[in-house]
């Protein structure tokens, strides 16, 4: 391995093609840049196919009385007690991430139904305060995401699969499970 006193050495010599480094350091910068910008693209299109996703089964919750802020939809029962249903995108990567099976797993492209039941009662006594007028799922007291109750296993959609099937599976799941629980 050659070593270079500083990066101006390295940058001022010549490749015997006629280049210099500094040709080929700004060419690996470009491209790098330019696969940063076409991930930010997917990000883009991903967004636009959640919302699309989220406005289908929204259309089911809103019949059955949730409303909606954000990603998060909310439903106050008669005795006051709380649903919420929340879509989480898998976190954007920018750099290469090193994908350890069964350890740390790359979600990008994917995402999660997150749903909760919210107490009033038992976070005005543990907060000494009143809640916030619209719940998080974070805030819930029971949470879980949506996932096989036959193996316990989590589902992370793809955001590339045919959405319109996705959002159907995702009603289902809601209408099914979700119901049982509360």
């Amino acid at each position: 391995m050659v070593k270079f006193k500083s990066f101006r050495t390295f940058i001022s010599l010549d490749f015997p093609s006629g280049k210099s480094a500094a040709y080929f350091y700004a060419l690996k910068h470009t491209q790098t840049r330019y696969a940063q910008v076409e991930k930010m693209t997917n990000k883009i299109d991903f967004k636009k196919t959640l919302d699309e996703i989220q406005k289908l089964v929204h259309s089911e919750l809103k019949a059955d009385g949730f409303k909606k802020k954000g990603r998060t939809h909310n439903k106050i029962l008669e005795n006051g007690i709380i649903q919420v249903v929340n879509f989480q995108m898998a976190k954007y990567e920018f750099d290469s991430v090193v994908e350890i099976p069964g350890i740390r797993t790359n979600l990008y492209g994917n995402f999660a139904v997150n749903i909760g039941v919210f107490v009033p009662e038992l976070y005005e006594s543990t907060f000494k305060q009143k809640p916030k007028a619209f719940i998080q799922e974070y805030d819930c007291e029971i949470r879980e995401r949506i996932n096989d109750k036959a193996s316990g296993k989590e589902y992370w959609f793809s955001l590339g699969a045919d959405y319109p099937k996705t959002a159907e599976f995702i009603i289902g799941k809601l209408k099914s499970d979700v119901k049982k629980v509360v």
